[in-house]
């Protein structure tokens, strides 16, 4: 029968209509939730109609609050009308259809369920003698109308609160809460979620959840919080609790989503935000708004992004994989035979190949168009890359522009105005001296107008448009794993024990030593060679043996045999006679020589480095080859060498002619004392900010030439962006670059277009949470481990940030602990491409060196140099000797440039404390000096007051 007519039969009057059948559950759950809660039962089978048979409710019984004294003959009177209606012959559908509803609505023993369905579908209900008594007797009385067993009955709606919007509380209800405790505090939450849930990561199994949230509750016993241990589920009905994976699979139906936690494969999509981002990315808005303006009219500007691609390993013996996560790219394998997708598993190497990768960035229409590579019909956005041996030709900013230069003129572009877009890294740092005047030849070199770099905040590469280009490129390193070439057996051994990048180079410096001394000896052996070679000819050859006797101490023929030349003596035999054979050869001397000289000379024609790069050929062709085949766009990935050497020389070139004073070793602050020309130079050429730079040529023909710029253009190609300001009607938000233009118009200030006021690493906002937590780490971790107050006596050695250039210090509590761990080190520092940030770790909690190898997590680019890193007053402190740099820049110098502790005191400025060393910029920014700890010292406090005091009445 149908629900209605059972409605009728059981409650008198029913409580669904034909036409809202859809919405029966709902209805139906309400009905039941007035009943007894552990007494309900609801089974589910087919009824016949004129469409056929239809999934319909064969039968529901439950048990009122206060039964009537008609409930139990009705209930046996659906029962026995269920079992005259139901099909005669059942198929296997019908009775999976019955499991399926009576289980995911009333979970009742399976035996109960079972007999039940024997007897409305068989007629009997237990025809194979399989069920226990107390279930057939259940039914049977069931069937009889006799008054039934309630303890064998499990309300479904106890263990199944639907996710809080059920029909009521749940017995299980102190387990959920403990497991939330387990699993939501410990989650990874995924950065660009959009609702409440989260990835469980507190427990490694549901296994695991049960037996930690039955521990809590079982804390709570013991504390007296509760008096009872808890009901604790089935693991399979823990399970159900999750948010399913798949919300459009029928089994996602039997899931409740009561813990509001989904499990999932870890992503590694978190990324550390810079406090400045904000301001970045307004800043690199402004200025893309700007390209599409001037593109509109002009095509003489172009945009390019510039990167170096994560390092690819190489093995040595060995195939190592490249790391690339294929995801859902698969290889293809021949059925038959060895699968060519081996590899080694571990990443125990020396060799690694650098792609360094150019965008030529689409120019759109409109702000929301695409900058990577534009669509089909208008797109001109192209990707091109270079190999480079990482081990032997690591990144450069002069290459990189070099390559840069190569790559326009190839394309055939001549741009007047350039935008240049990379991520501040090491190579590419505006901080930088080198950076700077790499970028002035390359301005040089392409006769540009106007020249743009914008650089990302600090963890905010991927924001950057060649970021895109990676993506693509893993295509082509997808399944591919690679092995350098064999080297020369003499070159193979020479780097077999080495186990870092920096150890091969070392190596290879320590052959080039010994090729040195052996070409030295090659030139001394050729002499004497030659000078044997001419005293052989003319001497006689005699090779027959003198035999001479005689009874004194040294016969004649002993004489003889020492008189003979060492170099010509192959042999003296003595006889039983006493007599003694000479034998030589005029020719022997000569022999060893070259011998000797062979030898020499294939030492002295060993180069290590020509030989690795020889053998790392053959991987970057493999991987050139399938780089190239790669489409991006309109246009296939175009894969370059890299430029020769005599590219970047052209760069120094430009250079010199600026500041004939100039040379390649110019490259810090400190140096720039040495080339006063070119500091001039760009002081009236350049506009430098934090995260761009900007170079145009000058009015002057003489200095820069004829601006190619058309003349009813150059004022919007020579336009300068101003830095973002604070919009004071939209708190958290940006000024637009309208507005920024205009209020920087009206203020007529020189100084307008570099006013950091707004940006927030500028403005020093108070201490995040983050930092506060960070702090109170390295407080906890130098209490633990004994480092008294991070000594300098304890640091082992020291990383240099990619962003701000600043030396932060690795400790250890002694000595032993970093010699077992130094190795481990370098190839960590290899393995994220020299490119530590400031307060980065390089062992997280987990890793078991994680508090053998320790650094401070506080620390920002803002931060000052660690006390700890200067060197302590005893050398037999401490192994490693640091050199001095100024404590605020990092910037190191000759006495005139960093001021020590003894031109401190010179110029006044110690107060009598031991103060750390400062640079001159740094001072003449009227930044503060910093003490080093230790006892004041009062005569040179009273000294420098008095020469303050005399300097202050003579200035009067």
């Amino acid at each position: 029968m149908g629900i209605d007519t059972y409605a009728e039969r059981v409650l008198g009057d029913g409580f669904l209509s034909p036409e809202e059948r859809k919405r029966y559950r709902c209805q139906f759950r309400d009905e039941l939730a007035k009943g007894h809660e552990s007494m309900c039962i609801t089974v589910w089978g087919t009824s016949t109609s004129g469409y056929g048979q239809l999934a319909d409710t064969i039968f529901v019984w439950r048990v009122p609050v206060v039964p009537g004294s008609t409930h139990g003959g009705n209930t046996a009177k659906a029962v026995q009308e269920c079992k005259e209606v139901a099909p005669k012959r059942v198929s296997a559908e019908v009775v999976k259809n019955f499991n399926h509803i009576i289980n995911g609505i009333a979970n009742v023993p399976k035996q109960l369920r079972d007999a039940l369905a024997n007897y409305i579908f068989r007629g009997d209900a237990n025809p194979d003698n399989e069920l226990e008594e107390e279930y057939v007797k259940f039914v049977l009385d069931l069937a009889a109308g006799q008054p039934i067993n309630p303890e064998l009955l499990v309300d479904g709606r106890a263990g199944n609160s639907r996710g809080g919007r059920g029909i009521g509380s749940t017995m299980f209800t102190a387990f959920w809460e403990a497991c939330r405790q387990v699993l939501l505090p410990n989650a990874s939450t995924e950065e660009r979620r959009q609702d409440d849930v989260l990835y469980a990561s507190g427990a490694n199994s549901i296994a695991d959840l049960k037996s930690q949230a039955t521990e809590i509750l079982q804390k709570l016993v013991s504390n007296g919080e509760i008096d009872v241990l808890p009901p604790i589920p089935d693991e399979s009905w823990i399970r159900l609790q999750f948010v399913p994976n798949v919300t459009t699979n029928a089994l996602a139906e039997k899931f409740t989503g009561a813990l509001g936690v989904i499990r999932n494969v870890q992503t590694r999509t978190l990324r550390k935000e810079h406090p400045d981002q904000h301001f970045v990315n307004a800043l690199t808005r402004y200025y893309l708004e700007w390209i599409i303006e001037l593109r509109k009219n002009y095509s003489g500007i172009e945009f390019f992004g510039q990167d170096d691609k994560a390092k690819i390993p190489v093995g040595d013996k060995v195939p190592v994989a490249t790391g690339v996560r294929p995801g859902k790219l698969k290889g293809f394998a021949p059925v038959d035979g060895p699968n060519p997708m081996g590899a080694m598993d571990h990443d125990f190497h020396n060799s690694n190949i650098i792609p360094s990768v150019e965008l030529r960035c689409n120019i759109p229409n409109d702000i929301s168009g695409s900058f990577f590579l534009g669509d089909k019909e208008s797109g001109f956005g192209q990707i091109f890359v270079s190999l480079k041996d990482a081990t032997f030709e690591p990144s450069n900013i002069f290459d990189h522009c070099a390559s840069l230069i190569s790559t326009t003129r190839k394309i055939g572009l001549n741009p007047t105005v350039l935008v240049l877009q990379t991520d501040g890294g090491p190579d590419h740092s505006l901080k930088r001296v080198a950076v700077q005047l790499a970028l002035v030849g390359m301005f040089k070199e392409l006769d540009l107008d106007h020249l743009v770099v914008l650089r990302g905040a600090p963890n905010g590469s991927a924001r950057n448009k060649v970021e895109r280009s990676m993506s693509i490129l893993n295509i082509g390193a997808a399944n591919v794993s690679l092995k350098r070439g064999q080297m020369p057996e003499w070159a193979e051994k020479r780097v077999s024990h080495c186990g870092s990048m920096q150890a091969v180079r070392d190596e290879a410096r320590k052959v080039d030593a010994q090729r040195e001394k052996a070409l030295e000896q090659v030139r001394d052996l050729e002499e004497k060679l030659a000078a044997s070679e001419t005293a052989s000819a003319s001497a006689t050859e005699d090779n027959s043996a003198t035999e001479q006797s005689t009874n004194s101490a040294m016969t004649a023929a002993q004489a003889s045999a020492a008189s003979v030349q060492p170099t010509n003596l192959v042999g003296a035999l003595s006889a039983a006679s006493g007599s003694v054979s000479v034998v030589t050869n005029p020719q022997l001397s000569t022999t060893v020589l070259k011998a000797r000289l062979d030898k020499v000379s294939g030492v002295a024609s060993r180069d290590l480095e020509k030989e690795w790069k020889l053998s790392m050929e053959k991987p970057m062709k493999a991987l050139a080859a399938r780089f190239g085949r790669l489409t991006a766009g309109n246009h296939n990935v175009a894969v370059h060498p890299k430029p020769p050497e005599s590219a970047s020389k052209v760069l120094h070139r430009h250079l010199q002619e600026i500041d004939s004073k100039y040379t390649p070793s110019v490259n810090k602050k400190c140096h720039l004392d040495q080339v006063p020309d070119a500091v001039s130079w760009m002081s009236d050429h350049c506009l430098l900010t934090p995260y761009s730079l900007s170079i145009q040529k000058c009015s002057q023909k003489d200095c820069c030439g004829e601006i190619r710029t058309p003349d009813e253009h150059c004022q919007l190609a020579m336009q300068r962006q101003p830095l973002p300001r604070l919009d004071k009607h939209r708190p958290g938000h940006f000024l637009s670059r309208d507005a920024s233009l205009k209020k920087y118009a009206k203020a007529d200030n020189e100084h307008a277009l570099t006013d950091m006021t707004d940006m927030p690493s500028f403005a020093q906002e108070k201490e995040s949470d983050a930092k506060k937590m960070h702090a109170k780490r390295d407080k906890q971790m130098n209490a633990d481990l004994g480092l008294r107050g991070w000594e300098n006596k304890k640091v082992r050695g020291f990383l240099t940030c990619y962003n701000c250039g600043k030396r932060r210090c690795l400790y250890t509590k002694t000595v032993e602990d970093w010699d077992g761990a130094v190795n481990t080190v370098k190839q960590v520092i290899e393995s994220l491409g020299h490119r530590y940030s400031c307060g980065d770790l390089l062992f997280d909690g987990d890793h078991p060196l994680s508090k053998v190898v320790v650094q401070k997590q506080s620390l920002t680019c803002e931060s000052t140099i660690e006390i700890g890193y200067y060197n302590p007053s005893n050398a037999g402190d401490r192994v490693l000797r640091a050199k001095d740099i100024c404590v605020h820049c990092g910037e190191t110098g000759p006495t005139d440039f960093l001021l020590r502790l003894p031109q401190l005191r010179e110029k006044n400025m110690t107060e009598g404390w031991h103060m750390l060393p400062t640079c001159v910029n740094c001072i003449a920014a009227g930044k503060k000096r910093i003490k080093k700890s230790g006892k004041k010292n009062e005569f040179q406090a009273q000294k420098e007051k008095r020469a303050k005091a005399v300097a202050a009445r003579s200035s009067t």
